[in-house]
């Protein structure tokens, strides 16, 4: 079994075997990882038309799905129990709104804000994670209760 398989198999594991902020953690390191990858590799200056088109393609590829990422983190708020997840709502959407403008316009400033943003919301829902677990194992919590 090649490297990449095994990678997926354990990526699969982990969803499986995840709780709720589990997941929402996963999302957002794998949306991180992405935005990363793409500050890193801004200054890369391809000297064919094909390095150029590949390299354009790729980068549309990541911010596409770095929105579709953001669109579940989106969908995954439960507005009904948390009134104030419509803040965070919004914020979905102007991050959205922001990774198209730097898709369409290719330009890299919305890529960093957005890197930004997900890495201190990402801190932010790693701390509620340490105190969910800890509810749940105290039995203050069901695994389920967030959905």
């Amino acid at each position: 079994m090649n490297s990449l398989a095994l990678s997926h198999q354990y990526r699969e594991m982990q969803v499986k075997t995840s709780d709720p902020p589990g997941l929402v953690l996963m999302l957002y390191d794998i949306a991180i990882q992405l935005l990363n990858s793409l500050i890193k590799h801004k200054e890369s200056k391809p000297k064919t038309i094909p390095e150029k088109l590949k390299l354009l393609e790729e980068r549309s590829l990541s911010l596409i799905k770095v929105q579709q990422i953001i669109l579940e983190l989106k969908r995954s708020l439960n507005l009904k129990i948390w009134a104030e997840g419509q803040t965070l709502y919004h914020l979905y959407e102007y991050l959205y709104g922001r990774l198209i403008e730097a898709n369409l316009k290719q330009v890299d400033e919305p890529i960093e804000e957005a890197f930004r943003i997900l890495s201190k919301l990402r801190e932010a829902w790693g701390q509620a994670a340490v105190v969910y677990r800890q509810k749940v194992k105290a039995g203050g919590y069901h695994l389920n209760a967030v959905q």
